[in-house]
């Protein structure tokens, strides 16, 4: 998950149990996966009714390989995880040094409140078709 910048794929569901997968940028910090998203969007809504996540990274082209990785998962506070810092560092990261700062700038001005969403990495399962 860390070779290099990827785009992972979060499933989430909701409490009525209606699955949800996205497309996002994340960030891990040892056994836990940051992700920045806005207070009312589905992931966050669905992870806040059922606390349970998977995410999916890998590679699109042969030899595939890759890594799911699922368990708790929490919205938290900014005092936790600052977001606004969180979706910058993302937005380098993944749109470069160059634009990545003015990106980071607009996502962060986007009306609604921002929140982090803490992945905690509870199970773990790779594949290598090399």
């Amino acid at each position: 998950m860390t070779e290099q910048t990827r785009l992972g794929r979060l499933a989430t569901v909701s409490g009525a149990g209606d699955p949800h997968v996205v497309p996002t940028w994340f960030a891990v910090e040892d056994d836990r996966v940051h992700i920045h998203t806005q207070a009312k969007s589905r992931k966050a809504q669905n992870v806040a009714a059922t606390g349970k996540y998977a995410l999916t990274v890998d590679e699109e082209t042969m030899p595939y390989k890759g890594v799911t990785v699922g368990g708790r998962a929490e919205v938290v506070g900014n005092d936790v995880v600052g977001s606004i810092a969180l979706v910058k560092q993302l937005a380098i990261a993944h749109v470069g040094t160059e634009s990545g700062p003015g990106y980071g700038e607009f996502i962060a001005s986007m009306p609604g409140e921002h929140v982090p969403l803490v992945l905690h990495v509870d199970d773990a399962e790779s594949w290598d078709f090399s």
